[in-house]
């Protein structure tokens, strides 16, 4: 790859950490590659993220926090993480994944239900209902 450091490092926000990481030492041969991965559906029901005034955005806003966080820190303790943030009408919806690089193991897909069954729980624990 001959790019100049001012796009390299501009076009470096764009790039997957770990894709960038192997650029950055030189080992551009191989960066498409086939994997199985683990992909975990999560849908907290009941959840109305939707601010009517100004009065309830910091509400909404701090309650989004809470649990995209709260997602986020059980799925990284299972070195997993957080593809993509939906929210509509049926709640709010994650798609995680594990064995993504470079955190890939052997045993993603047990990590995958180990990370269910610690987001269903912890999200229980915040008082919101799940679908894992």
């Amino acid at each position: 790859l001959n790019l100049t450091e001012g796009v390299a490092e501009h076009m470096g926000r764009y790039i997957p950490y770990a894709i960038l990481d192997k650029l950055e030492h030189g080992q551009d041969g191989h960066l498409a590659e086939l994997r199985d991965v683990s992909v975990l559906f999560v849908n907290i029901i009941g959840v109305n993220l939707a601010a009517d005034g100004r009065e309830r955005l910091d509400e909404v806003v701090r309650l989004g926090q809470t649990l995209m966080l709260e997602v986020q820190r059980t799925l990284y303790h299972h070195e997993g993480s957080i593809n993509k943030l939906l929210v509509d009408d049926k709640g709010l919806s994650f798609l995680c994944a594990l064995g993504l690089p470079p955190m890939h193991h052997f045993d993603d897909a047990v990590r995958a239900v180990g990370a269910a069954l610690d987001v269903r729980e912890n999200v229980k624990r915040l008082g919101h209902g799940i679908h894992a």
